[in-house]
């Protein structure tokens, strides 16, 4: 798996900062990861991994990506055991 560049800063150091950045970044951030996980249903693919530290946000472009997809299976692949519905 080939990924490119992806700018900006994880969750997880936003989090941190002093300053806890404005509602309408918040609003953003939230509604493109509700957009990624849409996404991922519809693949039926299951990340495993998602958290803070798994999701940059490059404040200028106001783009969130989620990265670290090494641990990622398609629902079709996986016990039926481990489905959470």
């Amino acid at each position: 798996l080939v990924t490119n560049h992806a700018p900006g800063q994880t969750l997880d150091k936003i989090i941190n900062e002093d300053d806890h950045g404005h509602l309408l970044q918040c609003v953003t951030i939230t509604k493109q990861l509700i957009e990624c996980l849409r996404s991922l249903m519809e693949e039926k693919l299951a990340h495993f991994d998602l958290k803070p530290e798994n999701v940059i946000y490059d404040r200028k472009g106001r783009q969130v990506r989620v990265i670290d997809f090494g641990g990622a299976i398609k629902h079709d692949e996986m016990p039926l055991e481990n489905l959470i519905i």
